[in-house]
């Protein structure tokens, strides 16, 4: 490779585009596939003019621990509120494929007052349809290719001198392509006569990336020919990893002559030994081709020694990833039996999970790794045939390591439910029988940290049996002490099955702050990064979206639709909602069609309310109330009574489906009255926020009465126990008729006065979108019902009898929907609810 600097290639034609597109404020789409020059021409143009340019390089998923990952981040949500002329230049969109990252560079652009130019290999926006007011320039691969003037500009800035005829026949064999082009001139430029290399192309079979690769490994010293393809067997690579690969100690000053005055190979700097090198991603292809050509098991071999390598630096997850790569199935399950369960009780489940899979394909599976395989499925669910299967590969393992005697006792014991007290009993005995074993053997497979690491884990089978068992106050106090040993020995996975453990214990002793503080520390765990690319992370991630949900914080509702993306088997436990409920409860605050929401959650809910009653806890009064409106009381009635089933008569939402139903009837009364004994006794309820929506609800009823001692007290205890959890959502339901309760009785509330500010602070944040068609405009539940009657042309007298009450009372209800709906008559009031979306 020659020895002078790269060479720099002035594209005018690009430069001029990019120059209309800054003067005319426009958006600037520039879409190739890899190895066209995108990145170095932009970077080139951002360098002429860097105080006016702003370039922002996307550079994937944040990494878990990673420093600055979330830099381009930043940098992208600082443009929304930038008031400046700058150009910014975003590249690298390709990588952005979450809800929430699309969402925030969606925001960018219809922010952005200046010209912003997006580049990558796929356009993740629709921006036709963003900005069709804004000028919009596309850049392809065709306007990205070189022309006859700038590849011969880039021959001669490498020495290389061609006539014509020889650059057209390199420009039609290589398409203009720069990272082909770049790599042709390496080639070239070594060359003794690269008129005849470009005449042996023009007769070549092979492909232009094929033909040069091999035209350049021709050029090289053999020694230095083995070494590139040697190291094109990792994606990335350091001094110590090069030397360990090609067997050379000097690798290092190989690798950078090499590199020397052309881009085909990158250092990025910052590496644990200074720096890391790797190849352009087209080329490394090319030359694992040609490698794999040569001698495909030296392939297999290279990445088996790299991975021992990574073993030895005690980086688990890439050797791992390359030992699954280099198709041994020894070394796969040599690492997973030393390392896997480390790696599945720290959270990092989806290598693990990625090489159980490659093991499966290839029809092998032990014990040791049938158990890791239940352990990824899900951290509290075993109760698949999959499952089944792979414990009971486990369970005829002859001899078992004192770790996997414990992993395999509590698995066994956490799918101890449904089989009586004696099961649960006989589960107990097992792990406490394995709990002795390794105090006897306190080293395996997996060295002695693996047996301590297991032992935690049975703690928290332990206290899971324990709650099952009736004994929610010793499951609290197991599960609470799992959870620091977990946070003491760095294991996030282990420590988020015992906070949930124990905040299921709470919600036993119906100990809400608790249960509230329980979920504010798995939230906690999710760090500074919303991230889903763990069951940790998106698990972690969830609970704070429920909490900022219920306390209305700031949030971005598309980080609940990465998690559903995710699909994390079994990140509902039980104790909290499910995300695709979670995030269909954040819709209905923040879209306008209500509807095609409701039919969403009543869909899920119909699906998954009978395998996982508690999906519907957190949503129970809103899916309850819409149910009330687009479907009618009978519908609600189905609903309560399937509640009743499988939650219980005296749990908290039922009740609260009975009042719903029974909304504006005589039995309403009577209906209020069996709510607030449940409220006062504290009868059971699967969501906390049920109890503020019980006491609101409560309230309402008063004021519709007229007893203003009642809506005082009532919404005093409503405050009290919202305030305990931060808990305003509520407050929010049925168009904001509750907080304006609130704000009607303002400076009446005593030490709760502060909290029923905030409650009112955020239904002023979200004005304007807490408005549900069920409740707007104000309707009472008995109106809402007899709107319903008014489009089937029936007389006063027969929606009467229908509904048994007088005719008066029918004509006062209708008298107060009219008015209500600014409406003349009755065909007035059908249209105008129609128009709100009521009917």
């Amino acid at each position: 490779m020659t020895p002078s600097g790269t060479a720099v290639v002035d594209r005018r034609g690009l430069r001029r585009v990019l120059d209309e597109g800054e003067g005319r404020a426009a958006v600037v789409s520039i879409v190739a596939s890899g190895g066209t020059g995108k990145t170095s021409l932009l970077r080139a143009w951002c360098d002429l003019e860097p105080a006016d340019r702003i370039l922002v390089e996307v550079d994937g998923p944040p990494r878990a621990g990673g420093v600055g990952d979330r830099d381009w981040r930043d940098r992208i949500s600082a443009l929304c509120g930038q008031t400046g002329r700058a150009t910014t230049v975003i590249d690298g969109i390709e990588r952005i494929n979450s809800h929430s990252d699309r969402e925030l560079l969606q925001e960018a652009v219809a922010a952005a007052g200046s010209a912003i130019v997006l580049s990558g290999r796929t356009q993740p926006l629709a921006l036709d349809a963003l900005s069709p007011e804004r000028p919009l320039i596309m850049v392809g691969v065709a306007d990205l290719a070189f022309g006859q003037r700038e590849a011969d500009e880039l021959l001669r800035g490498a020495g290389v001198l061609l006539p014509p005829q020889d650059v057209f026949e390199l420009l039609d064999r290589t398409g203009g392509r720069a990272m082909t082009l770049t790599l042709a001139v390496a080639a070239l430029a070594r060359m003794a006569d690269p008129r005849e290399a470009i005449h042996r192309l023009a007769h070549s079979p092979a492909g232009a990336d094929e033909y040069f690769v091999g035209a350049l490994l021709g050029t090289l010293d053999p020694a230095e020919a083995e070494l590139l393809l040697a190291l094109s067997a990792v994606p990335s690579f350091s001094v110590g990893l090069a030397a360990e690969l090609t067997g050379c100690p000097d690798a290092g000053t190989t690798v950078e002559r090499l590199r020397d005055g052309n881009h085909l190979l990158q250092r990025i700097d910052g590496g644990e030994e200074g720096c890391e090198y790797r190849f352009d991603e087209s080329l490394r292809r090319t030359l694992l081709t040609e490698l794999s050509r040569r001698d495909a098991r030296r392939l297999d071999d290279l990445r088996r020694t790299a991975a021992r390598w990574y073993l030895a630096g005690g980086d688990v997850h890439d050797g791992l990833a390359l030992a699954v790569a280099s198709r041994s199935t020894d070394l796969v399950e040599e690492i997973l039996r030393r390392h896997g369960l480390g790696m599945v009780f720290s959270g990092d489940t989806a290598p693990v999970r990625d090489a159980l899979a490659a093991l499966e394909d290839r029809g092998v599976m032990s014990g040791t790794t049938g158990l890791l395989a239940a352990l990824v499925t899900s951290p509290t669910r075993f109760d698949s045939v999959r499952t089944d299967h792979f414990l009971a590969l486990a369970e005829d393992e002859a001899a078992r390591s004192p770790e996997s005697e414990l992993v395999l006792a509590s698995i066994l014991g956490l799918r101890a439910d449904g089989e009586g007290q004696e099961a649960r009993d006989r589960a107990l005995t097992r792990i406490e029988n394995a709990v002795r074993l390794s105090l006897r053997r306190p080293a395996g497979e997996g060295g002695a940290l693996a047996v301590l690491d297991a032992r935690i884990f049975a703690e928290a089978a332990r206290a899971s049996l324990l709650l099952r068992s009736g004994r929610p106050a010793d499951a609290l106090a197991v599960a609470e002490a799992a959870a620091a040993s977990a946070e003491e020995t760095g294991l996030p996975w282990l420590q988020m099955l015992c906070l949930e453990l124990a905040a299921g214990a709470a919600a036993s002793h119906r100990s809400w702050p608790m249960v509230h503080l329980f979920e504010r520390r798995i939230a906690g765990l999710a760090g500074a990064e919303p991230r889903t690319d763990s069951i940790v992370a998106a698990s972690a991630l969830l609970r704070a979206a429920s909490a900022a949900y219920e306390s209305c914080e700031p949030f971005r509702s598309a980080h609940v639709a990465d998690i559903v993306q995710a699909r994390w088997r079994g990140l509902d436990t039980g104790d909290v909602v499910a995300p695709r409920a979670l995030h269909l409860l954040f819709r209905l605050d923040e879209e306008e069609d209500t509807r095609t929401i409701f039919e969403e959650m009543e869909h899920l809910f119909s699906v998954s309310m009978r395998r996982n009653p508690r999906t519907i806890a957190i949503g129970a009064f809103r899916f309850l109330d819409l149910t009330m409106h687009y479907r009618g009381r009978a519908a609600v009635r189905g609903l309560v009574d399937e509640l009743e089933q499988m939650l219980g008569a005296r749990s908290l939402e039922a009740a609260l489906g009975g009042c719903i139903v029974r909304e504006g009837t005589v039995t309403q009364d009577a209906d209020d009255a069996t709510l607030e004994l449940l409220l006062r006794t504290g009868a059971p309820a699967w969501h906390g926020s049920n109890i503020v929506f019980g006491w609101l609800l409560l309230a309402a009823h008063a004021a519709e009465r007229g007893r203003e001692d009642l809506v005082q007290a009532r919404l005093m205890e409503a405050l009290s126990a919202a305030e305990r959890t931060g808990t305003r959502r509520p407050f929010l339901a049925r168009g904001g008729t509750f907080a304006r309760l609130v704000s009607d009785r303002l400076g009446g509330f005593g030490e709760c006065e502060e909290f029923a500010r905030s409650v009112l602070a955020a239904a002023g944040a979200l004005d304007g979108r807490v408005d549900g068609p069920e409740n707007s405009p104000m309707l009472t539940a008995k109106e809402r019902e007899l709107l319903r009657e008014l489009p089937l042309h029936q007389s006063i007298g027969q929606i009467a009898a229908k509904h048994s009450v007088s005719a008066n009372t029918v004509k006062t209800h209708l008298r107060s929907i009219y008015a209500k709906l600014d409406a003349r008559d009755r065909a007035q009031a059908v249209d105008n609810a129609r128009a709100l979306g009521l009917l």
